[in-house]
C-alpha cells in the first residue's frame, strides 16, 4: 500500500519535472490540470529533447514494446505461434535493414532532430528509476537510437495502414485463384473501377496456377497484440470562416484505431517557445506532431489509402525468377534467427528478388533451390524508396503561418494521409500525402501482374508535388474520412487509390454541415462535435428500402422497419438490421469465393467488412443487378427473402434475435481498457467492461472484434475540435497521459471519453 501510494504521490501536477538538461540545453517540463505535459523550451531542438524526455517518462514500455516488435523480438517476450508470425513478418519486411539503409541519406538537420530526441529518452532512461516491466521481462533498456525512431514510424505505418490495402489484393487474388471466367466478370460488376471487363489470359492462368500464396485471414495475427494498432478509418472536416460563428475557421479531427488499452495510443502534449505554442498530439517513438495545431494553423490527418504496396506473380525456376524479355535473375536468401524466451532459435529464411520484390511464401525452405518451380506471389513496398526528403516532419511547426505554408512540408510524409488545414487568416484547404509507386499507366493498380511484364514491376516512386491538393473550395468546406478523395477535384487523373473504405462517413459529415450552411446557420463548436458523436447510417438509409419489401411478416420485421437508422448500443433495429444484411453480404462474398462459409467469416471478422463492403452494396442497390452470379444460383430476392425467414421469421431460432437479454458484438459492443504489457498477466490494471458506442459506417466509428479468447475494439483514439479564433483545443483521449500504471493520469482522461465529453487543451 506505502509503495502505491509513493509511487502515486511522485505523479502530481505542478512543476515536479522541473529543469532538465538534455545536451548541454536546459528544457522545463510540467503537467497542466488534466496531466498534459508542458514543454518549455528556447530553441527549435528544445522541443524534441524535452519531446523524448516526456515520452520515456510516460510512456517508456510503450515505446519499447514497440521495438520489439519492429525487431521481430517480440517472441523473446511473449512466445506463443502468434508472436513468431509476427516476427517472421518483421524480420521479412526488415525494418531494421531499411532503416540502416536510409540513415546515410538522412539530411544533417534531421539527423541532428532524431539525435536530440534520442538524448531526451535516454537522459530519463540514464538518470531515473525505470519501471518495473524493464527489470522483470527481456525488455531491454539499451540507449535508444535514430534507427530505433525510424523503425517505429515504419512500423505504425504497415501495420495500422499498408496491411489494409494486401488483405484487400489478397481477397481479389482468392476469387481468381478459386474462380473461373464468370468470376472475373462478377469482380468487373464488384470493383467497376479496379477490375476491367476481362482479364489477360496469362495473368489468370498465372494466378490460378499458384503454388503458396497468402491467407486471406492475415489481418487476424494481430488481433489481440495491443502494442500494434489496426486502422479501421478516421474523419476528419473543417469549415472556412465564412461559415462560423467566430468569423475563423474550424476544425475537428477522430483518427479511429485501437481504443481497448492502455496507455492510449496518442500523446498529448503543449510546447512553449517565446511566444508561440504548439498543442495536439504525437506518437511515443518519433519526434514531432502528429496532429494539432499553433498560433496560427490547425492541421489534422485521416488515413489516405493510397496504394503503396503491391503483388507480383512470379515465375521460379531453378532458384531464378523470369523477368522481361524471357531474362531469368537469381533470388536472393536471406536467414534471420529469431529466438525465443526458452532459448530455442527458429531460423528464418526470406527470399527477395533484385528488384525488391519479397516472396510470400507459406512453406518454410532452407535454400533457394529448395523452392519447387512453379508460380507463386511476391510483394514489393514502396517504402523501399523512401529517401531523407519524405521522411515526416519532425519540428513543432510553429514557423508555418499559413496553409500553403505547411501543406508544402505534409505533402513530403511518406505515410498515405488525407490532410486538412487551416490558417488564421482563414484559408482551408486538402493536401494528399504517401509515397506512391510511379506504375505503367496501362495495367490496373489492384491486380497482382505477372513480374515478367514489360514495366510491372515500378521501381520509382510518384513526386510529392503529384499529389492532390485543394485550397479554399466554394461549398466552404472539406471533409474527408477515408473515401474516394480523388472526387474533390474533377481533374485530377493520376490512379492511386485501389480500395477505399467507403463514401459513407464522408458524406453524411458533407450533408450536416451543407443542410448547416444552407439554413443560414453558422457552424459553432458545439455542432462539430455533435458530428463526432453521429450514429445515423448512411449505408441503412441506402439499403433498407431494399431490405424491407422482402422480409417475412414478423414482429422482428416489424421492429427492423421501425428502425430509426441509428446505432445506439441497445437499438434493436441496429442489432437485426447487422445481423441480417452481414449474412447477406457474407453470403455473396462466399459465392465468389466458392466457399460461403469462408465469405461469411472474411466479412464479418476481417478488415474486408470495413474495406470492401461497399462494393458488394453497389451490386445489391443495383436493378440491373438482380441475377448477379453474387447470389449463387438464386436471384437476389429470393436469396434475400430466403435469409430473412431464417433470421426474421415468426419461427426464428436465432438466439441474438429471440432473446432480448443477449448482447451482440457488432452493436452491444463490451470493451475492457486493457493493459498492453500486463493483461496477459492480470487484469488488476484494466478498466472496464464498458459498453462502446458506434459502427464502422457512422461517423462515431466503433467496431468489436472476437476470435480464439482475444478481442479487439476501435474507435476514436483522438477526439479533437478547434477554432482558430482562440487557442484553445476541445479534446478527448482513451486513457491518459501516462502508461504507469501507478501514475494518478493513467486512466484519468478515460471517465470523459467514456461519457463523450471533452477537456481543454489550452497553452494559457
Amino acid at each position: 500500500g506505502l509503495l502505491w501510494v509513493f509511487f502515486v504521490v511522485i505523479d502530481t501536477p505542478g512543476d515536479f519535472w522541473g529543469r532538465v538538461t538534455i545536451e548541454n540545453s536546459e528544457v522545463r517540463l510540467s503537467r497542466d490540470a488534466s496531466g498534459v505535459v508542458i514543454i518549455k523550451g528556447t530553441t527549435d531542438k528544445d522541443f524534441v529533447r524535452g519531446l523524448g524526455y516526456a515520452h520515456a517518462h510516460d510512456r517508456l514500455v510503450q515505446m519499447l514494446l514497440q521495438r520489439i516488435v519492429a525487431r521481430g523480438q517480440l517472441s523473446t517476450l511473449n512466445p506463443s505461434p502468434s508472436s513468431l508470425e509476427i516476427d517472421k513478418l518483421f524480420r521479412k519486411l526488415n525494418l531494421e535493414g531499411r532503416t540502416r539503409a536510409k540513415l546515410r541519406e538522412l539530411s544533417e538537420e534531421q539527423q541532428k532532430l532524431l539525435e536530440s530526441y534520442s538524448a531526451g529518452v535516454n537522459e530519463f532512461i540514464q538518470t531515473q528509476w525505470l519501471p518495473i516491466e524493464v527489470k522483470i521481462s527481456p525488455l531491454a533498456a539499451d540507449p535508444w537510437t535514430i534507427e530505433d525512431s525510424l523503425s517505429i514510424v515504419q512500423l505504425f505505418a504497415y501495420v495500422g495502414l499498408q496491411t489494409m490495402q494486401t488483405d484487400s489484393e489478397n481477397f481479389v487474388l482468392h476469387a481468381i485463384n478459386l474462380g473461373n471466367n464468370a468470376t472475373i466478370s462478377e469482380l468487373h460488376r464488384l470493383f467497376p473501377d479496379q477490375v476491367p471487363p476481362t482479364l489477360d489470359e496469362e495473368m489468370i492462368q498465372a494466378i490460378q496456377s499458384l503454388r503458396e500464396f497468402p491467407q486471406i485471414v492475415s489481418k487476424d495475427k494481430f488481433l489481440g497484440v495491443s502494442m500494434l494498432s489496426e486502422q479501421i478509418g478516421s474523419n476528419n472536416w473543417v469549415v472556412s470562416g465564412a461559415h462560423t460563428e467566430s468569423g475563423k475557421p474550424l476544425q475537428a479531427n477522430d483518427p479511429h484505431l485501437q481504443v481497448d488499452r492502455l496507455p492510449a495510443i496518442f500523446y498529448e502534449f503543449i510546447y512553449k517557445q517565446g511566444e508561440e505554442f504548439t498543442s495536439g498530439v504525437s506518437a511515443p517513438g518519433f519526434p514531432g506532431v502528429i496532429m494539432g495545431r499553433t498560433q496560427h494553423i490547425s492541421f489534422g490527418l485521416t488515413y489516405g489509402v493510397a496504394d503503396q504496396v503491391d503483388y507480383f506473380i512470379e515465375d521460379i525456376k531453378n532458384g531464378e525468377v523470369l523477368r522481361p524479355e524471357g531474362k531469368r535473375v537469381a533470388i536472393r536468401h536471406r536467414m534471420e534467427d529469431i529466438h525465443q524466451k526458452d532459448g530455442e532459435t527458429i531460423h528464418y529464411s526470406v527470399f527477395e528478388t533484385e528488384d525488391g520484390c519479397v516472396l510470400e511464401l507459406t512453406n518454410q525452405y532452407n535454400v533457394v533451390t529448395d523452392i519447387p518451380d512453379g508460380k507463386y506471389v511476391s510483394s514489393k513496398w514502396a517504402w523501399d524508396h523512401m529517401t531523407s526528403n519524405r521522411l515526416p516532419d519532425m519540428g513543432h511547426k510553429q514557423n508555418y503561418r499559413t496553409v500553403d505554408d505547411i501543406a508544402d512540408a505534409l505533402k513530403l510524409n511518406p505515410v498515405s494521409c488525407n490532410y486538412l488545414i487551416a490558417d488564421t487568416q482563414g484559408n482551408i484547404a486538402y493536401q494528399q500525402s504517401g509515397l506512391v509507386p510511379k506504375r505503367n499507366p496501362k495495367y490496373p493498380i489492384m491486380l497482382p501482374l505477372p513480374a515478367w511484364w514489360e514495366d510491372a514491376v515500378w521501381n520509382t516512386i510518384r513526386s510529392a508535388d503529384d499529389g492532390l491538393k485543394v485550397k479554399n473550395p466554394e461549398s466552404g468546406f472539406i471533409a474527408t474520412a477515408n473515401n474516394d478523395v480523388t472526387l474533390l477535384d474533377s481533374t485530377f487523373d493520376i490512379n492511386c487509390i485501389s480500395f477505399h473504405m467507403g463514401p459513407y462517413r464522408a458524406q453524411r459529415a458533407n450533408d450536416i454541415l451543407r443542410k448547416q450552411i444552407e439554413s443560414g446557420q453558422k457552424v459553432n463548436i458545439e455542432l462539430m462535435k455533435e458530428m463526432q458523436l453521429d450514429l445515423y447510417s448512411l449505408r441503412a438509409e441506402r439499403v433498407l428500402p431494399q431490405l424491407l419489401p422482402l422480409l417475412p411478416s414478423s414482429m422482428y420485421s416489424l421492429e427492423l422497419s421501425n428502425w430509426d437508422m441509428n446505432y445506439y448500443f441497445d437499438s434493436r433495429g441496429a442489432l437485426l438490421f447487422e445481423l441480417l444484411y452481414g449474412e447477406i453480404v457474407g453470403t455473396m462474398a462466399g459465392h465468389l469465393l466458392r466457399d460461403v462459409d469462408a465469405g461469411k467469416y472474411v466479412m464479418q471478422n476481417t478488415t474486408m467488412k470495413r474495406v470492401i463492403y461497399h462494393y458488394f452494396d453497389d451490386v445489391f442497390v443495383d436493378p440491373t443487378q438482380k441475377n448477379s452470379a453474387l447470389y449463387g444460383n438464386e436471384d437476389r430476392d429470393a436469396m434475400v427473402k430466403r435469409i430473412a425467414e431464417q433470421l426474421l421469421g415468426a419461427s426464428s431460432s436465432v438466439q441474438w434475435v429471440v432473446d432480448r437479454q443477449h448482447t451482440y458484438g457488432s452493436v452491444l459492443m463490451p470493451i475492457t481498457y486493457k493493459n498492453i504489457f500486463w493483461h496477459d498477466q492480470t487484469s488488476i490494471f484494466d478498466y472496464g467492461p464498458y459498453v462502446q458506442d458506434g459502427s464502422p459506417v457512422v461517423l462515431m466509428v466503433g467496431d468489436y472484434r472476437e476470435n480464439e479468447g482475444k478481442s479487439w475494439n476501435s474507435g476514436a483514439a483522438w477526439r479533437y475540435v478547434t477554432d482558430l479564433d482562440n487557442y484553445i483545443s476541445y479534446t478527448s483521449v482513451p486513457g491518459g497521459p501516462s502508461g504507469n500504471w501507478w501514475s494518478s493520469y493513467y486512466a484519468n482522461d478515460l471517465s470523459l471519453y467514456i461519457k463523450n465529453q471533452y477537456k481543454i487543451l489550452s497553452p494559457a
